[in-house]
């Protein structure tokens, strides 16, 4: 009893791939920090009101974004275009 009493007060460490959202107008949400409120992510490349796509890594790190059509690096740099 002791032992799953201990076991049930430690802290979960959850993976951060989908950390990161990147829609609209060139912004985004990032939610790395699970203790706040999520940050606004501006001067992104994406200006479309249709579906997009992120890629972060386990970290919460941005690495990738598309738009449907092109695909960006996180610096905002045309990776691959028209991959529709």
């Amino acid at each position: 009893v002791l032992f799953i009493l201990l076991m049930s007060m430690t802290t979960a460490y959850a993976q951060l791939e989908n950390s990161n959202w990147i829609f609209g107008n060139h912004t985004g949400l990032n939610f790395t920090d699970t203790n706040s409120s999520p940050t606004q992510l501006n001067g992104t490349a994406i200006q479309q009101t249709r579906g997009s796509a992120t890629l972060s890594s386990s970290n919460g790190d941005l690495l990738l974004y598309t738009d449907g059509v092109n695909l960006y690096n996180r610096n905002g740099d045309i990776i691959a275009d028209d991959i529709a």
